[in-house]
């Protein structure tokens, strides 16, 4: 009788919880659009890309649009001038099939004119070393069981190279934000006395496909692994060290920080309206192996 007694007690408890349970739609306020370039050049001789968008609101998980219309050109240092199509869809490109748009070490300014403002942003086309190898092995313990892969290349001596590393497997580019992987010379911040170094170890191991943030998952034989090292400006590392903390927020629980826009480099000469995005010009070094 008494078992009976507290499971009507705790039944009772139970409904009246689920009882007060209301679902309240909260009306947030739209906020005010804004213009996003996305500029990311190399020297390689293909299309060249620049992107400009507009902002949603937060809870709009629909693809940004892309804004056409816009004048863009890009100047070299020597005094040339390449002017990048309007697609239709906020894409504007330049065909640099022929001759690459700059080689390491010169200077890009990127010009726009759009709904009657005018932006500029400069960089310089950033050197890249080269990737040594791409060494696989077998491994029985740690994460799950299988091939995993490190890539191995030596950071260029002087202090302050910055890169994103992309992986790829049957080229198809391992996007999930865990993967995202950007170095600072040869480690994971600026400050670090690790100029002229082999990339550190925690840096060749994210090549590796990510599972969770628990662990990795191993290659497939015959796979095709390829790693790429993108340079890039100082202003474009920063840019994405705050997407990728950004990405990673949830991860952090109850100590998540507030979202905030990740810093720009897109300067507006007509007003003080902020621009979103980051402009940027670097080479590409690849090595791509057969998993075996």
């Amino acid at each position: 009788m008494q078992h009976k007694f507290i499971y009507i007690i705790g039944f009772l408890g139970m409904m009246l919880l689920f009882s007060c349970q209301d679902v309240i739609d909260l009306e947030l306020p739209e906020g005010k659009t804004q213009l996003v370039v996305t500029g990311w050049l190399n020297n390689n001789q293909e299309a060249q890309t620049i992107r400009i968008t507009e902002t949603l609101s937060y809870f709009d998980n629909t693809s940004t649009p892309g804004v056409a219309g816009a004048t863009v050109t890009v100047a070299h240092e020597n005094g040339s001038e390449f002017t990048f199509t309007d697609q239709g869809n906020g894409d504007y490109i330049y065909d640099a099939s022929s001759a690459p748009i700059a080689a390491v070490g010169d200077g890009l300014t990127l010009n726009i004119e759009v709904e009657g403002k005018q932006l500029t942003a400069f960089s310089e086309m950033h050197r890249v070393p080269v990737i040594d190898s791409i060494v696989q092995e077998d491994r029985e313990s740690g994460f799950e069981k299988g091939i995993y892969c490190n890539f191995f290349s030596r950071d260029l001596e002087g202090v302050g190279d910055t890169y994103w590393v992309k992986t790829y497997q049957n080229n198809q580019y391992l996007s999930e934000p865990l993967n995202l992987n950007i170095a600072f010379d040869a480690g994971f911040s600026a400050g670090s006395t690790v100029d002229n170094i082999i990339f550190i170890p925690p840096i060749r191991e994210t090549m590796n496909p990510v599972v969770d943030s628990l662990g990795q998952s191993p290659w497939n034989q015959g796979d095709l692994c390829k790693v790429e090292i993108h340079a890039m400006n100082n202003e474009a590392f920063f840019f994405m060290e705050s997407v990728r903390d950004q990405l990673l927020n949830s991860l952090n629980t109850i100590f998540a920080e507030p979202i905030t826009n990740s810093p720009s480099n897109i300067v507006n000469l007509t007003n003080d309206e902020d621009i979103l995005g980051i402009f940027t010009a670097g080479a590409i070094s690849t090595l791509e192996i057969i998993i075996e």
